[in-house]
């Protein structure tokens, strides 16, 4: 889905500021029908950006789990080469 972190991140930072806009027209506007729309926009942004956040927080995760692998087969080596 992402090619990278950095896309990551841009599309984090855009469903942000998306989520502010929404919040921020809700005050702006008064018909009751609009309100509704305005309040499932509010939480379909929020929503947007809370499973984009957790995508983040889940590929760094995984990032360091292989950081932690390669660091250990590499301690493994060593130790088969002082054998």
């Amino acid at each position: 889905m992402f090619d990278n972190d950095n896309h990551l991140l841009e599309e984090i930072d855009n469903a942000k500021k998306e989520w502010e806009y929404a919040l921020r027209r809700f005050n702006d506007v008064s018909d009751p029908e609009v309100v509704d729309y305005i309040i499932f926009y509010i939480l379909a942004a929020e929503r947007r950006y809370m499973y984009l956040l957790n995508k983040y927080k889940d590929h760094q995760k995984r990032n360091e789990m292989i950081v932690k692998n390669k660091q250990y087969k590499e301690i493994e080596v060593i130790g088969e080469k002082g054998e």
